[in-house]
């Protein structure tokens, strides 16, 4: 979907805090300024808003727990929530997460060290099934 199909459209979105600002000027540069009509930093209650028809919204993948069929690859909505359709964004908005470490540890922890590598599974997992990591 054009990204600048979303101006003057009702959005759903969290705070202005951490990526939102940026994802709101990336929409920006993509010719689409929404109509911000909630906040809220819960993607449950977003989700929520959505499905009651209060607005769009515009989640990372991670986000909306998309349930990707093993068969065919399509992705079949929002877990938990079918009635909502999912679509790309393009310009798609880019989003980093980052791993914070307070300066100056020693080094990490065994449950430290093991919770890193699982945080770096479930990250290669989730990003092959991204709907970018299929094009």
């Amino acid at each position: 979907m054009p990204a600048r199909d979303l101006d003057g459209k009702a959005m759903v979105a969290w705070p202005p805090t951490c990526d939102q600002p940026r994802l709101e000027q990336s929409l920006a540069d993509a010719g689409a300024r929404p109509r911000i009509v909630f906040r809220s930093a819960g993607n449950e209650t977003i989700l929520s808003m959505v499905r009651a028809g209060m607005g769009l919204a515009v989640l990372p993948w991670m986000a909306i727990h998309q349930v990707v069929c093993r068969d065919c690859g399509a992705i079949h909505g929002p877990e938990g929530w079918p009635d909502l359709q999912v679509h790309e964004l393009d310009p798609a908005p880019a989003r980093a997460i980052y791993l914070h470490w307070p300066p100056g540890r020693p080094g990490q922890s065994p449950l430290a060290a093991r919770t890193v590598e699982i945080a770096v599974e479930v990250a290669r997992e989730l990003a092959r099934q991204a709907p970018s990591a299929r094009h």
